[in-house]
């Protein structure tokens, strides 16, 4: 059984209590599966401590040295929840939880971090891109502590029609504990390998993808070269990469990027910054590669069964379970499926390919195309048009037009901006 330890930091020792009876007694109502999930506490003192390490890590100015700083109070913290305003925290009025994210992440050795309440007065962002730039592996509101959908995956649901609060689901939301295998296996894949393999070589992308991707996607890989398709990860770290790390930690990685210590450093900031890229400015737009409710939204005509079935439909609002597709289009599935925690395929590669050319003539002619059922960014499910609201994302993308829940939109409950972006 995998066992899993879960910490929440907060300024506030009651807020901190209260989010981590939040998730102890989710956890309790879900009774997973194959994997065992504490949450612990870290008491008031440690935090200090903590804090205070970490403002002396990132400070300006200040090296390493020949032995690494250690985070003893979360080694051993496998999911950290960190509420976004730290100024009562060893007495740092300016710390937020951006700035020691990173820190943790690469000395504490904490896998994944999620910050909370960074975005407090939206549950769901409009403009889709809002997480792009960030430090974190997720970016919640304390009340989504409540919702189940953080710990399992849409196929797991056991009510996927429930329009309410704890049925919410954004579309980039993981399953927590298949995210942090993810995280574990990438990081182990490059420490495998040498930093200076091209990342989008080794990751599958052809010129096919490229030209899909907007030169703000290719420029997040580096800024600094006109032909970022061919950099490396070691490149990435040193020019792509801002999220959590300074100048001066990113220096003495770079000093001697093939040593043990220094290349974990490098390959911990890699692949938190390169998933959030994929998810964020890859997947998001759908251009280049589409996971299976997008894919099926695109392209109709993989899925089997009747299309004037909603269920049918609903059988795609999955993270992995592809049996809702035609066999043949499984050939085109992107392979390294744990960089993004969910399958995915190349969509220019079947949307123009002969797999699709065969299946697009099987639709029935006389079906009404504008009928069909349309999915929901805010609650990862395929509804009735009538039930939906569109809104135009800020994607650079042919498909930016997407729907949320009219019914949410309506209750005070679920909170989304920037309102502008409504249809």
């Amino acid at each position: 059984m995998n066992k899993i330890t879960v910490a929440v930091i907060d300024d506030h020792p009651e807020t901190q209590d209260m989010n981590s009876e939040k998730i102890r007694k989710t956890l309790k109502e879900l009774n997973l599966l194959n994997v065992q999930i504490e949450v612990i506490k870290i008491a008031e003192g440690e935090k200090n401590n903590l804090i205070g390490t970490i403002t002396e890590i990132i400070s300006p100015g200040q090296g390493i040295g020949e032995k690494l700083p250690s985070l003893d109070s979360v080694n051993g913290v496998d999911i950290l929840f960190l509420d976004y305003q730290l100024p009562n925290l060893n007495n740092h009025p300016w710390l937020t939880a951006e700035d020691v994210a990173g820190a943790l992440r690469i000395f504490g050795k904490v896998p994944l971090v999620c910050i909370l309440n960074r975005f407090h007065d939206v549950d769901f962002d409009l403009s889709m891109i809002a997480s792009s730039l960030t430090a974190a592996d997720l970016h919640i509101n304390d009340k989504h502590l409540d919702c189940p959908n953080l710990w399992i995956k849409p196929e797991q649901r056991p009510n996927k029609k429930s329009l309410d609060l704890v049925n919410f689901r954004p579309w980039f939301w993981p399953a927590l504990p298949e995210l942090l295998q993810d995280i574990k296996t990438c990081r182990s894949e490059l420490m495998g390998i040498p930093l200076n393999t091209p990342i989008f070589k080794y990751l599958g992308f052809e010129e096919t993808e490229f030209q899909a991707l907007t030169k703000t996607a290719l420029g997040f890989v580096n800024p600094q070269s006109q032909r970022p398709e061919d950099s490396t990860f070691l490149e990435f770290f040193e020019f792509g990469c801002n999220g959590g790390i300074t100048d001066e930690i990113k220096k003495w990685v770079l000093k001697d990027s093939d040593s043990h210590d220094r290349k974990s450093i490098a390959v911990a900031v890699i692949v938190a910054e390169l998933r959030r890229w994929l998810t964020h400015m890859v997947l998001a737009s759908g251009d280049a590669i589409s996971d299976i409710p997008h894919a099926v939204s695109r392209m109709f005509w993989i899925q089997k069964g009747d299309l004037k079935e909603l269920d049918i439909w609903n059988h795609a609002a999955s993270f992995h379970d592809i049996s809702a597709l035609h066999d043949e289009v499984q050939q085109f599935q992107f392979e390294k499926r744990h960089w993004l925690s969910r399958t995915a395929f190349w969509t220019q590669r079947l949307e123009a390919s002969s797999v699709s050319d065969t299946l697009y003539p099987q639709i029935d002619n006389e079906l009404d195309l504008l009928a069909f059922p349309v999915y929901l960014e805010d609650f990862s499910i395929f509804v009735d048009r009538s039930e939906a609201e569109e809104f135009y994302s800020a994607l650079n993308s042919i498909w930016a037009n997407r729907f949320i829940s009219k019914r949410a939109l309506g209750d005070s409950t679920i909170r989304y901006a920037p309102k502008v972006r409504l249809a």
